[in-house]
């Protein structure tokens, strides 16, 4: 019963030339008001993840007393499962032009219904999320992504074409880990799709292995691999001298 027709996230105001990092790699944040104490413990399971493979670690400040520079977290009051029961998971990033503010906002509750039910993919959106806020880039909008997968614009509607383009200013933190169709910040084979149940006919698959690529067994992850924790290390931890935490 349960279905996602897609998870996609809005990111506003970054860049190639965002500066990503935080002083001393420390994240202070704070929620806001209106977030539930569960919804609260999901999210901070995945910054003790975050903490647990890098050298970022995040600092929980009052509203009133956080530095310029900051995480501020956001849940809309609207339920997970919408009129026909189906999950819904979508969120978005946002950047403010001083680089001050950033803001991780999820549009719908995260741990009500079938959010409650599939928690693993719930974490894997607000993981892949504060991945995002951190400077990691999508793995399948990289400008060397049709060496590996291909798109299939016939399954993807005309307002998720975008989330599928090539981003040209892709930083260099991205490009300079290996491309992995599994990694967290790839879409999966059913992201952005006009129908993936029987009731359309089946899954309309919106990227497929290039053929030949043999190592694309499994595209998209709710779980960051080795080389996403790579890409975080390699930018916020291993640029300073210190070392990463984990071995590759």
């Amino acid at each position: 019963r349960m279905n996602i027709l897609s998870i996609l996230i809005l990111i506003v105001g970054a860049s190639s030339r965002q500066n990503f990092k935080w002083e001393n790699n420390i994240i202070p944040y704070y929620f806001e008001d209106s977030v539930s104490t569960e919804d609260m413990d999901l999210i901070k399971s995945q910054m003790i993840l975050i903490e647990e493979n890098t050298c970022l670690q995040f600092s929980a400040k009052p509203k009133d007393d956080v530095p310029r520079r900051h995480l501020r977290i956001a849940v809309n009051q609207t339920q997970c499962n919408d009129a026909d029961g189906k999950m819904r998971l979508s969120g978005g990033i946002k950047f403010t032009e001083d680089g001050g503010e950033v803001l991780l906002k999820s549009s719908y509750h995260l741990t009500d219904g079938e959010c409650g039910e599939n928690e693993y993919k719930v974490k894997g959106m607000i993981l892949h999320m504060l991945f995002l806020a951190f400077g990691a880039s999508y793995m399948h909008r990289r400008p060397d992504r049709d060496q590996y997968v291909q798109i299939n614009t016939d399954c993807i509607p005309d307002k998720n074409l975008k989330a599928f383009e090539i981003n040209t200013t892709t930083t260099w933190m991205a490009m300079s880990v290996p491309y992995t169709c599994d990694s967290l910040m790839h879409y999966r084979n059913d992201s952005g799709t006009k129908c993936s149940e029987d009731s359309c006919g089946g899954l309309c698959p919106t990227i497929v292995a290039r053929p030949g690529n043999t190592d694309c067994d499994k595209i998209g992850s709710y779980e960051a691999n080795d080389v996403d924790w790579l890409m975080l290390n390699m930018y916020h931890c291993a640029q300073d001298g210190t070392a990463a935490k984990q071995d590759y």
